[in-house]
């Protein structure tokens, strides 16, 4: 009897898509009407896109053959197909040219009726089944699928929290929640709490639990949190008072604590923690405690013979306490705890029974469904209905089944499609699954690889339909097929990962360590010999290993580029986010090109939140946050002095709060703060500007300037003319849409482009690199990926609820029943990290390069760093004093030809114009010479002076001049020259002092002398002992100059300035003349 349960036990790059699209052709290439009895199923929408691709050139390839000879690929595999028959010995094997025939139809069919091309994610499919069910399980025909997990729980959250005080039951349980948090001296941030929480709602084991509570009244949840805080106080107080009679006959015979074995650490500590209340942490003694009773250890080296005396008369007495209080430990400490547990969730958890209502709601009231509700939807069918009434239904017959990632399905998804491949297989069809369980890194999404490793055999998870039968047909139909060629990397790669695993592998208890039995993986020949290198950063602290963990990063990207690998080559792989957006964007610092949508979220760019911030304060003129939030901006760039003269200008300017609160204007402070800084800025510019002109009015004050320019600014006015094309444009408007969706907006470069790529481990998977760097390899499993335990009344022997969720930490279930659930857990968290550390290992094709952290003292075992210390010492390799190890050879790549026409533009500086410039008018006499490109005196001199007011120092001459070249009033050459003529009249010794940012000055200030004549000196600057005039000219010198500085000088004489130095720049000729 042929087995027709196929499951292939696969490794890193082992070809499991080449080996799912082979058995797919061995179906289809003699009977090409199969196309539309097989569903492949897969793990993601991009490896959905690829398997087909993937089968639909395999098939292509064959089909060529009936009209060619020379197609290699297509030859090689059909006789790959055709050794796979023989040696399983088929009854019927069709001839080459049938096969080749076969194959064309199998095309046309797939390309004339592509619906009947079967190959999606297991969600596509379930959403598929729903849509044909949804009459059947009263689901509105035109419902939309939501993905936004986040959004859809704070919806329900703030729905819920919104009734306080109109709905009576909701505010009380609220208060009475937070005083509990308050009394506890934990955080009362009630929103936060309860979002956090109401995350299990997506969770599959949440399903039947939360079914049982969510009809419970929120007074029975009151009722029973009074009765275990009563519980708990009763037991408190009974311990309490034994260990309070011991402290009391100490006390009474004046016995120093020094007498006692081990003093301060002996029993009169024990009893003074359990007297004050210190149940939890204190009850169980330690060994010092022990061996007073147990060894008779009753006093210390130092105790004199009269309170060695009393000792002994009062030592039965306190010993009868001493057991007093181990009985009642034995007793009811294990209910206690789980009493102080449930105490801590019981509101949280009587609030997610709300949120749950809240959430259906909303989903009825939106005409939606999340996403995770789709196979509890499936399910439901499942166990109620025949599997051909669901063939039926779905208006075709699945015959054949090939699910891919096994390893990351979830107990729930397999549950519901095993009774279409139980089906399948009684009637004599072929189905397979192809999994790694090494790779199982989707725990947190309920994947479950627990179920992958018992195959043929089915868990007996919470979901477990009690089908007997379908367990014997997967085993009689069984048969295994490990896949152990690595046909991805290079020989030194498969030998280090080999090695470093087996080593690995002995972490793993004895439950998990099964994943691990098929690791060692043949190299594939002609793969060549390949490189891995170690390294170990060292510093002090946190940050400090951050940044040379950065700058090792940076020294191998080097390293590769000038051996002659592409920057498209090389991948810096990360296990966080956080961590990969410090790469890409220390990387973006050091001008390599990056390319990473996760790592370079708009809402993590400094410049994006200092231009979010004006956006805020244009909609709310008296928001002080987004005040501080540009000042800050504006310090760290240095576009404004020192904290401490920040310090005074918030004085001077009125910044401060109390100011504000007696009228003074936020944005007046905030323009006059600018303006002593030099930062021409005014918010009543924007008064008549939209969303879209206003925020290309800020990228022209502060960014236009910057080369190369800033692409966070760039893609943020994308994300702007989204808002503005499809909302209201308005700053307000923005600003909620904007807290919303910033994390769906990114820097986003397209494929081909040279640059480095940084991704998170998770994203790589089922990818390959060339060179991989995987930073920060030090992670620990301190942090467990399941963050609760779903009991019933049984398991916690409280009855008044049937369901009950506590806290996965230790503090809550060590020394509880549920204690072995959280050894398990720590168990599965350490499995989920060293999964993610396959992954990323087994990524690279050619080189693979680990940067670790090296610690001062002691490694953990079970952390990354401590695996890769331990690996080192059992190779015999590990030297203190060396931070490098390298395996294989660092042998260059063979170089290719870059394909002419493979051309890289890049934008050289942001060019930003105000529409209102785009058109104007010019007056008769001067068009000729606009037209001509040459502007008369009269214009040249007033750009010249319009340019030298906005000029305050050498660093303002690029961005203003860049400001006059993008709205066209000057080109490119006199750019240039002007630029020139101005820094060298800048840098003149009698010149330079008056042109230092900070320096007070007044541009275009009128003056009047004793008889009403007005002047207006183009510039004056004040220092603490003088001031200087200066005056700009264009032309010839002439000594009307020298008598129009007089006056000047001599108005600002009588107003009580001695020292009056008079600087005229004559702009033409580049020419400085002192009077």
């Amino acid at each position: 009897m042929p087995k027709n349960f196929h499951v292939y036990k696969s490794s890193a790059g082992s070809g499991k898509t080449y080996t799912l699209v082979k058995e797919y052709l061995k179906l289809v290439l003699p009977d090409p009407g199969k196309v539309k009895h097989i569903l492949a199923i897969t793990f993601t929408n991009a490896a959905a896109a690829e398997m087909k691709e993937r089968i639909i050139n395999a098939i292509g390839e064959i089909a060529a053959l009936q009209n060619t000879q020379n197609d290699r690929k297509g030859e090689k595999l059909l006789s790959e197909i055709i050794s796979d028959w023989k040696n399983e010995k088929k009854s019927h094997i069709p001839d080459k040219h049938t096969l080749i025939i076969n194959a064309g139809k199998a095309l046309k069919q797939i390309l004339h009726r592509y619906s009947d091309f079967s190959v999606s994610t297991i969600d596509s499919f379930v959403h598929r089944v729903i849509r044909t069910f949804a009459f059947d399980l009263r689901i509105p025909f035109q419902f939309e699928v939501e993905l936004d997990t986040d959004m859809l729980l704070k919806q329900a959250v703030d729905l819920l929290i919104n009734r306080a005080g109109s709905q009576q039951d909701i505010t009380d349980l609220l208060v009475t929640y937070m005083m509990n948090q308050a009394d506890d001296e934990l955080d009362t941030r009630i929103e936060q709490k309860i979002a956090g929480m109401a995350k299990t709602l997506t969770d599959e084991e949440s399903i039947l639990y939360i079914q049982q509570i969510k009809d419970i009244p929120i007074q029975d949840f009151k009722a029973l949190a009074k009765r275990l805080r009563q519980s708990a106080r009763r037991f408190e107080q009974e311990v309490g008072r034994e260990a309070g009679e011991a402290l009391r006959l100490i006390r009474e015979k004046s016995i120093p604590v020094s007498a006692f074995y081990r003093g301060k650490q002996g029993i009169v500590a024990y009893f003074y923690h359990l007297a004050e209340g210190n149940i939890r942490e204190k009850i169980v003694p330690g060994s010092y405690v022990q061996s007073t009773f147990s060894e008779d250890k009753w006093v210390s080296a130092k105790c004199s013979a009269n309170d060695r005396d009393l000792i002994m008369e009062i030592r039965q007495d306190i010993t009868r306490h001493y057991e007093n209080i181990q009985k009642l430990a034995a007793k009811k400490l294990s209910a206690y705890l789980v009493e102080l547990a449930l105490l801590k969730t019981i509101f949280p958890l009587a609030l997610l029974s709300e949120v749950e209502k809240m959430l259906e709601q909303i989903k009825e009231e939106n005409v939606i469904l999340h996403i995770s509700d789709f196979n509890k939807k499936i399910a439901d069918i499942v166990s109620r209905q025949p599997v051909p009434f669901i063939y039926e239904r779905l208006g075709e017959r699945y015959k054949h089944y090939m699910i891919d990632e096994f390893q990351d399905t979830s107990l729930l998804q397999w549950q519901n499609l095993l009774p279409l491949v139980e089906n399948g297989l009684s009637e004599g069809y072929m189905s397979l699954v192809v999994g790694d369980g090494k790779q199982a890194i989707y725990r947190f999404r309920n994947g479950d690889v627990e179920q992958f490793a018992a195959l043929p055999k089915l868990t007996k998870g919470l979901h477990a339909l009690s089908r007997p039968e379908w367990e014997v047909t997967l085993a009689n139909n069984f048969e295994g097929k490990p896949l152990e060629t690595n046909w991805r990397s290079t020989k030194a790669v498969v030998d280090f990962n080999n090695r470093f695993f087996t080593h690995t592998r002995r972490l793993l208890g004895e439950d998990v360590q099964k994943i691990y039995d098929d690791l060692q993986q043949n190299i594939s020949p002609g793969k060549g010999e390949g490189y891995v290198e170690i390294r170990f950063a060292e510093g002090n602290g946190r940050q400090e290993i951050a940044e040379k963990t950065l700058n090792e990063v940076v020294d191998i990207i080097q390293h590769c580029s000038k051996t002659g690998h592409p920057l498209s080559d090389i991948t810096v792989l990360c296990r966080f986010h956080n961590e990969a957006s410090m790469v890409a964007r220390e990387l973006l610092g050091r001008n390599i090109p990056v390319i990473s949508k996760e790592s370079l979220l708009l809402d993590q760019s400094d410049e994006v939140n200092f231009m979010v911030a004006i956006i805020r304060l244009l909609a709310n003129p008296n928001e002080t946050i987004a005040a501080a939030e540009i000042l800050s901006y504006l310090v760290k760039t240095g576009r404004i002095g020192d904290t401490a003269s920040l310090h005074e200008s918030l004085k001077e300017s009125g910044l401060y709060r109390r100011n504000i609160d007696h009228g003074k204007n936020l944005c007046d402070g905030l323009e006059s703060l600018l303006q002593r800084n030099g930062i021409s800025f005014a918010f009543r510019d924007f008064a008549h500007l939209n969303l879209y002109d206003g925020c290309e009015a800020i990228v022209r004050m502060f960014f236009a300037h910057q080369t190369p320019p800033n692409p966070f600014v760039a893609f943020f006015m994308d994300a702007v003319y989204d808002f503005s094309a499809k909302h209201t444009p308005s700053f307000g408007d923005f600003i909620s849409w904007w807290e919303e969706n910033s994390r769906d907006y990114s820097i986003v470069v397209p494929k081909g482009v040279e640059a480095v790529q940084v991704m998170t481990v998770h994203k790589s998977k089922g990818l390959q690199f060339p060179v991989v760097i995987h930073p920060f390899a030090s992670q620990t499993s301190d942090r467990l990926t399941r963050k609760g335990l779903w009991t019933d009344s049984a398991g916690s022997g409280i009855p008044e609820i049937p369901a009950q969720w506590f806290e996965m930490t230790k503090s809550s279930l060590e020394g509880t029943p549920f204690e072995a659930d959280l050894r398990e857990e720590m168990e599965k968290t350490f499995l989920d990290m060293l999964n993610a550390t396959y992954v990323a290992f087994t990524r690279a094709s050619k080189k693979l390069f680990i940067i670790s952290k090296k610690e001062q003292k002691k490694y953990k075992p079970q952390s990354v760093n401590g695996m890769l210390h331990g690996f080192l010492q059992e190779q015999g390799l590990w030297k203190e004093d060396i931070d490098s190890y390298a395996f294989g050879q660092d042998v260059p790549p063979v170089k290719k030809d870059k394909a002419a026409g493979d051309l890289e533009p890049h934008i050289r500086q942001l060019l930003s114009n105000p529409w209102s410039r785009a058109v104007r008018m010019r007056s008769h006499q001067r068009e000729h010479s606009v037209l001509s490109g040459q502007p008369d005196p009269l214009e040249r001199g007033n750009l010249l002076h319009r340019a030298m007011e906005n000029i305050h120092s050498p660093e303002d001459i690029e961005p203003v001049l860049d400001r006059l070249h993008a709205t066209g009033d000057i080109d490119p050459e006199r750019k240039n020259a002007w630029a020139g003529k101005i820094r060298k009249m800048m840098e003149h010794h009698s010149v330079a002092p008056y042109f230092v940012k900070g320096v007070s000055s007044k541009s275009e200030a009128g003056l009047f002398d004793e008889n009403g004549a007005f002047y207006r000196p183009d510039r004056v600057v004040f220092l603490e002992d003088q001031c200087a005039i200066i005056d700009y000219k264009t032309g010839k010198t002439y000594a009307k100059h020298e008598d129009q500085m007089n006056a000047y000088a001599g108005i600002l004489q009588k107003m009580g300035y001695a020292r009056i130095q008079k600087i005229v720049l004559y702009l033409d000729e580049a020419e400085v003349k002192i009077f």
